[in-house]
């Protein structure tokens, strides 16, 4: 296995390339031959033999979970129409593939490219589980910032599909406008509990979350790691004024009996859909 994260039309350009030498030396090596009868000049075994290879040399296994697989087949199927590149998904949990990666990586063996999460690549290249890709020539038709995410100290290891992001959402058959502040959200967490006898409230969020937990400290001035022209991190700012405030406040949600201390990653969307909350910060 390579170890290498390819991208497939860099991999299908190396190939024709390779293909291209393989052609070129054939023909290198002809000798002319007086008067060849027809059945001298066949080579039916020699054309089989490379065409096999070339099989071989173009199949790609792909890890991917239950969501992106089929679509990844299917991306698969066109691609092989038109670039004569197989690929051959392996479908496993998305919690899975980094795990699976570093025990199959270092025994030779797995995948060629991995469907993950760009905030693996710390652990994946410290393990020396991926290499660096050169993107210059297509960098340019992603955001700077879907780009970066895949950038680890000063190297490009992988090419986004997509970009993810939370918002605030609201449920617009409990309210109609909504919230512009935390303070407006603990306002409307008083209104809707009053008036639906505790049964509804504004907002709630999963306890231990630190990814739906950073907009709202960051809303605050707070931060994680401090910031110029790449994260510090001897600059922590966990315990920023900014932090202290948006855990503050928080905690007087909790106090007041607006949201529950121990809420699991679940119950947000569940209570959402199911009318007790009016808001959520959600997107993945």
């Amino acid at each position: 296995m390579s170890k290498k994260i390819l991208w497939l039309t860099s991999l299908m350009l190396v190939l024709s390339l390779v293909l291209a030498a393989c052609g070129g030396a054939t023909a290198a090596t002809e000798e002319p031959v007086e008067e060849p009868a027809e059945e001298e000049v066949e080579t039916p075994a020699e054309e089989e033999t490379e065409e096999e290879a070339t099989t071989e040399m173009t199949e790609l296994i792909v890890w991917a979970d239950e969501v992106r697989a089929p679509i990844i087949n299917d991306l698969g199927n066109q691609f092989a129409a038109e670039y004569g590149v197989t690929l051959t998904v392996q479908e496993m949990g998305f919690g899975d593939i980094r795990d699976q990666l570093a025990v199959a990586g270092p025994a030779g063996e797995g995948p060629d490219i991995i469907i993950g999460a760009h905030d693996w690549l710390g652990q994946l290249v410290t393990n020396g589980l991926v290499a660096p890709l050169d993107l210059a020539s297509v960098s340019g038709d992603f955001l700077d910032a879907a780009m970066n995410a895949f950038v680890y100290d000063g190297q490009q290891y992988g090419l986004p599909y997509a970009t993810e992001n939370i918002a605030f959402v609201c449920n617009a058959d409990i309210v109609e406008t909504a919230p512009a502040t935390w303070d407006e959200v603990m306002t409307l967490a008083e209104t809707l509990e009053a008036d639906s006898g505790g049964e509804t409230t504004a907002w709630t969020i999963q306890t231990i979350d630190p990814y739906h937990y950073f907009p709202l400290m960051t809303s605050f001035g707070g931060y994680v790691f401090g910031y110029d022209n790449g994260y510090d991190a001897s600059d922590v700012g966990l315990d920023s004024e900014g932090a202290i405030a948006a855990a503050s406040w928080l905690q007087s949600m909790v106090e007041g009996g607006h949201l529950s201390p121990d809420m699991y990653y679940g119950g947000v969307p569940a209570r959402f859909t199911g009318y007790q909350e009016a808001g959520a910060v959600t997107g993945n």
